[in-house]
């Protein structure tokens, strides 16, 4: 009766269980996080291109509109009667839509036309 109560390697082979369970978790805990954080980062640099590529499509815009297009946002490009934006462009086959909406004239301030940029990814 008492060797069966000073059984030390049964208690020793519940420790070492226990020990794997809650090692096992933490690393899967560690390796689910690292996936999250680089599918966010992906999503973070998109915004970062996609961001970058509204500012130079109505940069695009303004450039027309200064040459003398009346509607930049349509037609053929080099056309000036039809002028035309580039509508879709292609970065590390990721590709991001653009489309300027510059329907509000005078809804600006000061009577001026307000223009609305968006790419979507």
């Amino acid at each position: 009766m008492n060797k069966i109560l000073k059984n030390n390697s049964g208690i020793i082979l519940l420790t070492v269980i226990m020990l794997t369970i809650v090692l096992s978790i933490v690393a899967i805990s560690i390796m689910s996080i690292h996936i999250s954080h680089k599918r966010s980062s992906k999503s973070i640099v998109r915004s970062i291109k996609a961001e970058q590529i509204a500012l130079g499509a109505f940069m695009q815009y303004q450039q027309m509109r200064n040459e003398g297009c009346t509607n930049p946002t349509c037609g053929v490009p080099g056309d000036c009667s039809t002028c035309a934006i580039v509508n879709e462009v292609t970065l590390d086959g990721q590709n991001y839509r653009i489309s300027i909406d510059d329907t509000g004239v005078g809804e600006g301030p000061y009577d001026t036309t307000k223009v609305i940029v968006d790419v979507s990814f």
